[in-house]
């Protein structure tokens, strides 16, 4: 499992999945999608693809496991994703996922991969740029209030802020919900006659 302070540019992780006809209904079972395209073997055949082939987003949704459960990791999620779909999957194919670290913004937990699946042939099927979101490891021995504070980035524990017109509206809203999460507020408001 990485955390954002040990990923570093350059940085690559893959995974190989098999593609089965299973996985090929499952997934138009799940989505809705029962195109004869991906369902009726002879449909199929008399398309210019020659046969059934694999929805794209099956494909694609690999690079989710990529990202959740190799790089960037276990606390990463899929933000974005801008692929190309080169050429069709299929039933026997063999994918080999790969995402290498083209960016990180440590402020903002934000790492950007470029992203490449390639079959058995080493032909590309897909590829393109993705963005995840790298959270913080959940720190035990918290509070629920302070779990809460930590899953959502609000966490203001330590530092002070300082909220003008916080005598009434959205002023005073401000405050408030600064110091429920762990700010120290400093107030500045003027009261009219």
């Amino acid at each position: 499992e990485w955390r954002l302070d040990q990923l570093r540019i350059g940085q690559s992780a893959q995974l190989t999945i098999a593609v089965t006809d299973e996985a090929i209904a499952a997934f138009g079972r799940l989505t809705g999608d029962e195109s004869p395209l991906h369902a009726d073997a002879q449909f199929a055949r008399r398309t210019r693809f020659r046969g059934p082939v694999a929805h794209g987003m099956l494909a694609a949704s690999y690079l989710s496991t990529l990202v959740g459960m190799r790089l960037p990791g276990k606390y990463a999620t899929l933000l974005s994703q801008r692929l190309r779909y080169a050429k069709p999957v299929r039933a026997g194919d063999v994918l080999t996922v790969t995402g290498t670290i083209t960016g990180i913004q440590a402020s903002t937990g934000l790492v950007q991969l470029r992203v490449a699946i390639q079959n058995q042939r080493q032909d590309v099927v897909v590829d393109g740029d993705v963005e995840a979101l790298v959270s913080a490891p959940p720190r035990k021995g918290l509070t629920m209030s302070e779990l809460k504070r930590e899953a959502l980035g609000l966490d203001f524990t330590g530092q002070t802020v300082l909220v003008t017109g916080a005598s009434r509206g959205i002023g005073q809203a401000t405050a408030v919900l600064f110091a429920h999460h762990g700010a120290r507020v400093v107030l500045n408001y003027f009261q009219g006659q």
